[in-house]
């Protein structure tokens, strides 16, 4: 048996969305899905039974706080890793005012990429004793529009006036990238790394949380020029790369609209990968050099 881990898995949300189309395709797929709070694993539950989906020999669904590092270490240190074939890494939030963790990381920082970062170096030793490992990193073309490349620069973010969400989430996304190929760098040729983007999806969770202009426009301007897609669409685009097997065997690319490519230019810089994998390891407190890179 080998199971699907994908975070963030709200009900309405590409995660929760992407799951069902899964569970929908493939009757033999086990999933285990993460939800910041109890209401929500609830919700989650309640509507896979009247989905008529067989709970829980098909679908587990954990607490995953990705605000806590705390949190993560207790997730991954309660899971059974040995079934874990494929991480989808889709949990991703958007704030447009300055906030800190409990860690003290700027919010979207950790929640989007830190936390996932530790999520994925933990459960990568036993990862990698799977059969066609996979990790998926949600991504956005946000990160193609933003002119910061340092990987240091929302560790030293401060509260300042013109402090400005979507230039943060999308660096997040780049940061996403230049892990993503870090990692296919210095891991064994069998794990196939990339990172997706599922297209603007106005109809989700996140997209509420984005300014009053971006929801008018991303709901009512964009979906006339094709640019906005729907959750259905977006969550399909995550399916594709996930479990497909038309992606089988593809490592180190950018899902975007249907078709593989490379991320900003930035993130396949060396120096750039190298500084945000110390630094990430440092931030949350791991080995740089552990065994199971090359």
């Amino acid at each position: 048996m080998t199971t699907i881990l994908i975070t963030g898995c709200t009900v309405g949300g590409l995660g929760f969305e992407a799951a069902t189309q899964i569970l929908q395709a493939d009757s033999d797929a086990t999933l285990l899905l993460t939800v910041r709070s109890e209401a929500a694993q609830r919700n989650v539950i309640d509507t896979l039974h009247a989905q008529n989906v067989s709970y829980p020999s098909r679908v587990t669904v954990k607490l995953l706080d990705l605000s806590s590092l705390a949190s993560v270490r207790s997730f991954c240190d309660e899971l059974d890793k040995s079934n874990i074939q494929t991480i989808l890494c889709n949990a991703g939030t958007i704030k447009n005012t300055y906030r800190l963790t409990e860690d003290g990381h700027e919010w979207q920082f950790q929640v989007n990429y830190l936390a996932h970062f530790l999520l994925i170096y933990t459960l990568l030793p036993t990862l990698l004793h799977r059969l066609n490992p996979k990790i998926v990193l949600v991504s956005s073309d946000m990160h193609l529009n933003f002119m910061n490349t340092d990987p240091s620069y929302l560790h030293h973010i401060t509260p300042v006036s013109s402090y400005n969400g979507m230039t943060v989430y999308g660096h997040t996304k780049y940061l996403e990238n230049a892990l993503a190929q870090y990692l296919v760098a210095h891991l064994p040729i069998y794990i196939t790394i990339n990172t997706v983007t599922p297209g603007l999806v106005p109809s989700t969770a996140m997209a509420d949380k984005s300014s009053c202009f971006d929801r008018v426009l991303a709901r009512h301007v964009l979906p006339f020029f094709g640019i906005a897609v729907s959750k259905e669409i977006g969550a399909k685009r995550l399916v594709e790369v996930a479990v497909a097997e038309s992606a089988a065997g593809v490592t180190g690319k950018y899902w975007s609209r249907g078709k593989f490519g490379l991320p900003r230019q930035e993130a396949l810089d060396q120096g750039v990968q190298e500084k945000l994998w110390k630094l990430s390891c440092d931030l949350v407190g791991v080995d740089a050099s552990p065994s199971f890179l090359e």
